[in-house]
């Protein structure tokens, strides 16, 4: 499967990273000048989410700026919910990509690019890392665009389900459930797969 672009980003913090950074966003919140350091830490983290799901630079850029526009326009709105500011960032970047699908009728997109991580997706799926997991691949794109993004969060980046749910702005709770209806849908889908296979 090729890579429409490398995944580099951590998406993980310590609590003490997240302490350090509560300091950024009260500043900002003081001084919109003080923005500057959460957007130079952001900004291709960010990029990289949203290019990764619509696979168009000029998209991205635009819905980027958008992101960090509304940002700074309402940061004091912003909730500290012991979670990484970024996970508030993508929330909007989430909510400026349903608008610009809206807008332009596009279609929402997977990015896949780690093979291993598909196992692991398999595994939990109960199907086995074989020849059928192009077929798993291609029951995944065929999901709506928030299970998709879902399996992506989880799967390929590897959020935490409470990083999940806050970007979302749900609860973790909802989200494992949803998690767990998307596993045995592909599970199903599998299963029939595996049932039209010549013995």
């Amino acid at each position: 499967m090729k890579a429409t672009m490398t995944l580099t980003a951590k998406y993980h913090m310590t609590a003490v990273d997240i302490e350090a950074e509560s300091h950024l966003v009260a500043a900002a919140r003081e001084d919109i000048r003080n923005f500057e350091p959460l957007y130079r830490k952001y900004y291709d983290a960010i990029f990289r989410f949203v290019f990764r799901r619509c696979d168009a630079m000029e998209t991205a850029t635009d819905v980027t700026a958008e992101v960090f526009y509304k940002a700074m326009t309402r940061i004091h709105q912003y909730k500290d919910r012991g979670l990484p500011f970024s996970a508030w960032l993508y929330r909007i970047a989430l909510n400026e990509m349903n608008t610009n699908f809206r807008k332009k009728s596009r279609h929402r997109i997977i990015s896949i690019d780690d093979d291993s991580r598909l196992v692991t997706l398999a595994a939990e799926a109960g199907s086995e890392a074989d020849d059928r997991m192009y077929a798993m691949l291609q029951i995944i794109k065929s999901l709506n665009g928030e299970a998709t993004w879902l399996i992506e969060m989880r799967y390929f980046e590897e959020r935490p389900f409470k990083e999940i749910a806050d970007i979302l702005g749900t609860t973790e709770a909802a989200v494992k459930m949803k998690m767990q209806r998307i596993l045995q849908r592909i599970r199903k889908e599998c299963a029939k797969l595996t049932t039209k296979q010549p013995s």
